[in-house]
């Protein structure tokens, strides 16, 4: 894996050593350049040779903020964080304004995790970078997409609607929408042509809010993004983007704002603590959140002058902190610690002080949210302790990162699953490692796998199972969700928890849940053969983390699985759509697959390539959703120009299918079936044996298909007709090996 490349930008020796000491145990062979002057930093970002930078705000020639612009002008793509102390919050806060990605305060424990922190940035950039591809591959492939979906001409003239659109709008049905100008439809149309000029200017998709009128008179806020489609000769063709009703959100943001921000129905349902005071700084509100963090009764608290009620409990800028917010400002305090009189616990917090404000922008009170970071902070306390007192077992943290980088970028269960048993193994000295999978009716364990490494470098995969109704072990990890030792002093062990993989009896036993939404999914058993174990607390610690890591892994490829089937049967409607557009038998591609598998078996191809070209066969002609029907559906010649626009469909078709892994091999398939066997096809102009088998089949198939059926400007002729044509062309459009093979298949045909 290609190491991360850190731009370190911190002029302080002694910050530069934690910060690069943190890097290196969070992350695994980080690339860290270090900029502690002017022409180091100045030369490195002209190169750009970095993944990520870290900068302090307080540099002797500059500042953070000046750096973030720096490297956000030159690589906008580039995260950057920053590292700020206490009394700088203020300038975090403008920074993020400035496209900061997250900002650290400067502390030992925070150095400590800057690998994790790192680590998050970049996986966070990386989603929102697949979210947005997501968003534009399936933006025409679904009428159930919860925003509206419209494309319209530069003049108003509606083309295309989806059904979200109908109902937010209130029409009665798509047709009266669609006879609507959509310059009647918006309350000030001079916006929407303003818009328009600035697409055409900018060649990009903006986005603006916009009130759109109701087919019943209303009004509705909308958010708008489109953009302008040019044709290949840079004209523009239409105006296409989505819709979403904000008039749901700007009502309760205008709540907000007033004094119904104290409507129960908000508050209650926020989870966080939220207080709110008038500005007498007495409180007006308390919600049940803050009930149950704190211990204390809204009625305990409501109408109690909150800077002294903070006394006790808050830190002393509380009220200092109040007083800024009643002035307009909005002050962010984070980690916290504080300690509530009804509660034993000690607490960690963030809070943010934001003024009340009505329409008229008049500071009323403050409003203060806290957030519960307990737990957070407890673990990074834990782990702090774990870095300073197991400085020894560092090579095992390093394999635990390593696995879980691992384990988070890869989806194929069996890699997963194969990376969790080394690892345990490797972590706790283990002889053999099995994982399991609990059965939906809480009665059975199925081993997916075990490995030892004296048998193979790569796990096993087994079918046993087992029935745990008479092992309690098992019960205890699957439903109390808790660690189970045993250690066996007379070196015997019930036969029910052996695994095939045991050659002798097991003397130490560990099983740990696989929990994933505080629901077991399995569990990992660890067995020592040789020595009684008694694992440590350090020893059940790693070993949780990488069996929750392998959770949220198994779990995810799950999740991703089931994305993919249905992108693939949304791709297999489209198909059939075509089908209904393109001919008249609805059952066009599905003939087509059984006469190709035919002739592919004939041929001999592989189970593999079989299963491949059937999916080819069944979606070869997905890509003419993008075809119009009066050229699609023409029954005359086309034109030059409809020919060009027809012969975008195997490509197009390839690119709709691409984003599933699944079908990956069935990609070249589409590609290639419109690809004659003397180089004259398209799109690649492939010949002879470039053109992949497959496509090679299913152009053959496809046009016997093409010739037999019925039209409605002509009949389908008939089959010693379509053999003649197909013997006619072999050699220069056909594969002549795979005519005279689909001739013996279609014989029965007749």
């Amino acid at each position: 894996m290609k190491p991360i490349r850190i731009l370190l930008v911190e002029d302080n020796p002694d910050d530069r050593f934690m910060i690069k000491r943190g890097i290196q145990r969070g992350l695994s062979s980080p690339h860290i350049i270090e900029a502690h002057r002017k022409e180091i930093l100045d030369q490195a970002i002209q190169l750009g040779e970095f993944d990520i930078v870290v900068t302090d705000y307080n540099l002797g020639w500059t500042n953070g903020i000046d750096i973030l612009k720096s490297v956000k002008k030159q690589w906008p793509q580039v995260p950057v964080i920053l590292t700020t102390i206490l009394d700088e919050e203020k300038i975090a806060i403008q920074a993020m304004q400035a496209g900061l990605d997250t900002y650290v305060v400067k502390s030992i424990s925070q150095f400590a995790l800057m690998g994790d922190t790192i680590s998050s940035v970049l996986e966070q950039k990386e989603n929102a970078k697949a979210l947005r591809e997501a968003q534009t591959r399936y933006f025409s492939l679904s009428e159930s997409v919860p925003v509206g979906l419209f494309r319209t001409r530069l003049d108003g003239t509606q083309l295309e609607v989806n059904q979200y659109i109908v109902n937010k709008l209130h029409y009665p049905d798509k047709e009266t929408l669609l006879a609507v100008n959509s310059h009647e439809m918006y309350d000030d149309p001079a916006l929407r042509s303003e818009k328009i000029s600035l697409m055409m200017e900018e060649r990009a998709i903006i986005t603006w809010e916009e009130t759109l009128k109701t087919y019943d008179g209303k009004r509705k806020q909308m958010l708008v993004s489109a953009h302008i489609v040019f044709d290949q000769n840079d004209h523009p063709l239409y105006l296409e983007g989505y819709v979403q009703d904000i008039s749901e959100q700007r009502r309760v943001e205008k709540a907000l704002e007033t004094s119904e921000v104290v409507n129960q129905t908000i508050i209650e349902n926020v989870q966080e603590g939220v207080l709110v005071t008038d500005k007498e700084l007495k409180i007006i509100v308390w919600n049940q959140y803050l009930e149950h963090l704190s211990g204390i009764a809204s009625e305990n608290a409501i109408g109690r002058p909150a800077n002294q009620f903070f006394t006790d409990t808050f830190p002393r800028e509380t009220e200092t902190a109040m007083r800024q917010a009643l002035s307009g400002k909005t002050i962010y305090a984070p980690d916290t610690a504080i300690s509530f009189p009804e509660s034993p616990r000690q607490n960690w917090i963030e809070l943010t002080y934001s003024p009340l404000k009505t329409e008229t922008g008049e500071v009323i009170g403050v409003v203060v949210t806290i957030h519960d970071i307990t737990e957070r902070k407890e673990n990074e306390t834990e782990r702090e302790q774990l870095l300073a007192i197991e400085k020894k077992r560092s090579r095992e943290l390093t394999a635990l990162t390593t696995a879980s980088t691992t384990i988070s970028s890869n989806l194929q269960i069996n890699q997963v699953l194969t990376v969790v048993a080394e690892q345990m193994i490797e972590l706790l000295n283990a002889d053999s490692c099995s994982i399991c999978s609990w059965d939906a009716d809480r009665s059975t364990i199925h081993t997916m796998v075990t490995y030892s490494p004296s048998l193979s470098n790569a796990a096993s995969m087994t079918k046993e199972d087992k029935d745990i109704s008479s092992l309690p072990e098992f019960k205890t990890v699957l439903e109390d969700h808790q660690v189970v030792k045993i250690t066996l002093s007379d070196g015997k062990l019930s036969p029910g928890l052996r695994t095939e993989m045991s050659q002798k009896d097991i003397q130490s036993l560990m099983i740990i849940p696989l929990i994933v939404q505080e629901r077991a999914i399995g569990c990992v058993q660890l067995e020592d053969h040789d020595q009684q174990r008694d694992y440590q607390n350090q020893e059940i610690f790693m070993a949780q983390m990488l069996a929750n890591q392998a959770a949220v892994a198994l779990e995810n490829a799950r999740l991703y699985e089931e994305l993919e089937d249905a992108y693939i049967q949304t791709i297999i409607a489209l198909a059939n759509t075509v089908d209904i557009r393109d001919t008249y038998t609805h059952d066009h591609s599905q003939r087509i697959a059984i006469l190709a598998q035919e002739t592919g078996e004939a041929i001999g191809i592989s189970n593999t390539d079989l299963e491949n070209l059937r999916w080819g066969a069944l979606l070869h002609d997905i890509g003419k959703i993008g075809i119009p029907d009066e050229i699609l559906r023409k029954p005359g010649n086309l034109t030059t120009d409809e020919f060009e626009i027809i012969k975008k469909h195997p490509a197009l078709g390839a690119a709709i299918i691409a984003p599933v892994k699944k079908l990956a091999p069935v990609v070249p398939i589409i590609r290639a079936h419109q690809e004659k066997y003397d180089g004259t096809g398209y799109p690649d102009g492939l010949a002879g044996e470039q053109i992949p088998i497959s496509a090679r089949i299913l152009a053959v198939v496809d046009a016997y298909i093409a010739i037999t059926d019925e039209r409605v400007y002509r009949k389908g002729r008939t089959h010693e007709e379509a053999i003649e044509e197909l013997l006619r062309c072999a050699g220069t459009q056909f594969d002549p090996a795979i005519v005279d093979t689909f001739i013996q298949v279609a014989q029965f045909l007749r």
